[in-house]
């Protein structure tokens, strides 16, 4: 699985391709004549005006002569409606901040095992998709059995979390009160490291895992009759 760059990647590229070689090197002489003569405070205003004008002239150019759907997906991400994806696993579009939650959670679990591969790109990418593509073959068992993790239960172990590490700063580091970070920051700043969907799509896949797969299912008869042949040969 390779990350592909979309149209969107490619018009931000153009877009700030076309901003660098009609604006900046502009800007650069007229700093420059700016500064060896006495500009009046009116053409100053003058000038930034013509700027900006110019810069949406050229940001309306490149986006007029985008592709269509490269140009409804630039609009998607100016207004927030869609977010750039990392790439897809079968139909399942994958989230930038979803494939970044399971690469940070592969960084931490090699740098414990294997510190090297934890500082290589490429081991951190297929952990990182192999991990997506079992947390989806896990959200279809979810769905299938109709099992889903609450998200309140997850706010509750977050915050759990974070006040157990308020415990622990205050009790063993000897900071002052100041300088302990208060529970409430602790558990934003955990609940901001990985999207809501990645923590209940793990939820799930443990839950999934521990009673289900990892449990002994009862023997069909056919099973049973292979193991007494097995035993008996």
């Amino acid at each position: 699985m390779y990350l592909s760059i979309g149209p969107v990647s490619e018009a931000f590229f153009s877009l700030f391709s076309f901003t660098e070689i009609f604006l900046h090197r502009p800007f650069q002489f007229i700093d420059t004549i700016m500064e060896l003569e006495n500009v009046s405070l009116k053409d100053k205003i003058i000038r930034a005006v013509v700027g900006f004008f110019l810069f949406i002239l050229v940001g309306g150019l490149i986006v007029t002569f985008l592709p269509g759907d490269a140009e409804k997906s630039f609009f998607d991400v100016i207004s927030g409606k869609s977010n750039v994806n990392a790439g897809k696993i079968g139909d399942y579009s994958i989230p930038m901040d979803y494939y970044q939650a399971a690469k940070r959670e592969c960084y931490f679990q090699y740098r414990n095992i294997a510190p090297s591969l934890a500082e290589d790109p490429s081991t951190l990418q297929s952990c990182a998709f192999q991990t997506i593509r079992s947390l989806v073959v896990t959200e279809q068992i979810a769905k299938a059995t109709g099992f889903s993790a609450s998200e309140t239960g997850i706010r509750e172990e977050l915050s759990d979390e974070a006040r157990r590490i308020y415990r622990e700063s205050v009790n063993g580091a000897g900071y002052s009160d100041d300088e302990v970070r208060k529970p409430e920051v602790i558990y934003k700043q955990i609940l901001n490291s990985a999207p809501m969907q990645y923590r209940i799509d793990r939820k799930n896949a443990s839950i999934i895992y521990d009673t289900l797969l990892n449990s002994d299912l009862k023997k069909t008869d056919g099973e049973i009759a292979v193991q007494k042949e097995s035993t008996s040969a």
